[in-house]
């Protein structure tokens, strides 16, 4: 099931990354990372990709129209927590002087 979900995180990666990046600043493939793309898109990226992760993750585990909210609630008390990680770890491994 983590698989699956981690397939669907790398086409749902290279659709937001081809929304959101602009093609004459950066590579084909930029980093996302905290220095180098700025807090609020960094954010932004990780919030979207974890959400749609959760979703599909929990969705898969159980399959079933009647526990809807019970899924949903999931899937947002899991993303909140799992943001709050990635912040904090993006924050702890911060470096000003990359961006560009």
């Amino acid at each position: 099931m983590h698989t699956s979900a981690t397939v669907l995180l790398a086409f749902v990666r290279i659709l937001f990354i081809s929304i959101t990046v602009q093609k004459d600043g950066f590579d084909n493939e930029p980093e996302p990372t905290l220095s180098l793309m700025g807090f609020r898109w960094f954010f932004t990226y990780a919030l979207v990709l974890t959400f749609f992760h959760h979703l599909f993750l929990f969705n898969m585990e159980v399959f079933r129209f009647n526990e809807l909210s019970y899924t949903l609630s999931r899937v947002a008390l899991s993303t909140l927590f799992t943001i709050f990680l990635i912040l904090i770890s993006g924050l702890l491994f911060f470096k000003r002087k990359e961006r560009i």
